[in-house]
């Protein structure tokens, strides 16, 4: 019996999948790949899974763009129109794909994961919102934090002032006995930022604008 061969994307050996060499004319996805695929796609923003008929370039391909949107929906909070254009690139965006077993009528499902700083890009040159943070929204925000008695203070303050969502700069304008003054540039306003350092236990709120710096 002659063996049919298969598209050279199911041959791509990636973290998602495994598969039996090509000689054996069929798909073969391990049990607990694939546990771990679907594991990785309901986790990852950046991932998603399309269920598949068959493993042919035409339905991989589609299969991807189908992904790619359905990310970008996660991603924004929305769907929009202006994903239209983008799915085009979900070949060069995708940076691993694989197939995985499924429970629909084709028993198949393909997992892609998608390049994070592509896609956040592309949104933000779109003028998209990226996980509610809106790109064009650029503000600053002046703050004192006191209780800055160490150098290791500093550097905790100042790490987790820099890991805020939204927060793109932190400067610091003067450090004057244990009183921190700095300006943070944010995306997507001020209140959002503010509202995580409130719920913060690395500083506590005096004041507008006045925080005290109490450790992790």
């Amino acid at each position: 019996m002659r063996t049919r061969a298969r598209p050279a994307w199911c041959l791509r050996l990636l973290c998602f999948v495994a598969l039996l060499p090509a000689a054996t004319g069929s798909v073969a996805v391990r049990a607990q790949d694939a546990v771990e695929a679907e594991s990785a796609a309901a986790a990852d923003p950046f991932s998603a899974r399309v269920p598949v008929a068959d493993d042919s370039n035409a339905t991989r391909d589609q299969a991807l763009r189908e992904a790619l949107s359905r990310v970008l929906e996660t991603v924004v909070g929305r769907k929009d129109p202006a994903f239209a254009p983008m799915l085009s690139r979900a070949p060069q965006w995708a940076q691993q794909y694989g197939l995985v077993s499924d429970s629909g009528e084709s028993g198949l499902a393909l997992v892609a994961r998608f390049d994070e700083q592509a896609v956040k890009d592309a949104l933000s040159a779109r003028g998209l919102p990226v996980f509610g943070i809106d790109a064009s929204m650029i503000e600053g925000w002046a703050l004192q934090i006191a209780g800055v008695h160490a150098a290791s203070d500093y550097s905790q303050l100042i790490d987790y002032l820099g890991s805020l969502r939204g927060v793109r700069r932190v400067e610091v304008e003067e450090l004057r006995d244990d009183l921190l003054r700095l300006r943070l540039t944010v995306e997507g306003g001020v209140a959002s930022v503010a509202a995580q350092v409130e719920d913060s236990r690395v500083v506590r709120r005096e004041g507008e604008g006045f925080y005290v710096f109490v450790g992790s």
